[in-house]
């Protein structure tokens, strides 16, 4: 279990060190996560964004469009080693083609799509890094840290159990507003009927009495 905490401590840290990079290349360029973004085909921001904060991982083939397209070595973004700059001897003839649009926007679907999962993944490595935590001070046999931590749990249950709470009142509340608002429709409609029904009388009265 240790040795899964260390691995995903490790990748974790590798994806923030490669984000900081990202964010001191696209500074040095002096544009903004939007205009990076449309470059690459990626259809919003928040990619590049995550990718700078260490959330998403910057994919290799990514590493490569970010070079052909900006000119950042891959091999420094990936790794740190070398310059940040990519310098390349051939001509421009012989450069390779630009990966076609098709497969960047294929990759950039798929980038936008992976977001919500990898944030996912990283909440349950950092649940299970804290997990092991807690494990190690348990088995310590600190019971002043033991004890601190039932405290802070005992606390947090019942913040939990008021969030609860408060989440069905906010949600009975809303269902009154609904039912208040299908009432007074019903009034609205009820009010409209009589006084039509009003009128239709009163014009029959007349009708008797000038028969």
């Amino acid at each position: 279990m240790r040795d899964n905490v260390s691995s995903e401590k490790n990748t974790s840290q590798i994806r923030r060190s490669q984000g900081k990079r990202l964010l001191e290349f696209r500074e040095h360029i002096g544009v903004s996560q939007k205009e990076f973004a449309e470059k690459l085909g990626i259809p919003t921001y928040k990619p590049i964004s995550n990718m700078e904060r260490g959330i998403t991982e910057i994919k290799p083939e990514l590493a490569k469009l970010i070079q052909y397209e900006f000119g950042c070595s891959q091999d420094w973004l990936m790794t740190g080693k070398g310059s940040m700059v990519f310098e390349s001897t051939r001509s421009m003839s012989d450069r390779e083609p630009r990966p076609s649009s098709r497969r960047t926007v294929s990759y950039a679907d798929k980038l936008v799509d992976s977001v919500a999962g990898e944030r996912r993944e990283l909440a349950v490595a950092e649940s299970r890094e804290g997990y092991a935590m807690l494990d190690r001070i348990y088995s310590s046999g600190d019971q002043m840290m033991v004890q601190a931590i039932n405290v802070s749990l005992s606390a947090l249950n019942e913040a939990l159990g008021y969030k609860e709470l408060a989440k069905q009142v906010l949600d009975a509340q809303h269902h009154i507003q609904q039912d208040i608002r299908r009432l007074q429709a019903d009034i609205s409609k009820l009010k409209a009927e009589n006084e039509l029904l009003r009128m239709q009388l009163g014009g029959k009265n007349k009708d008797v009495v000038g028969g």
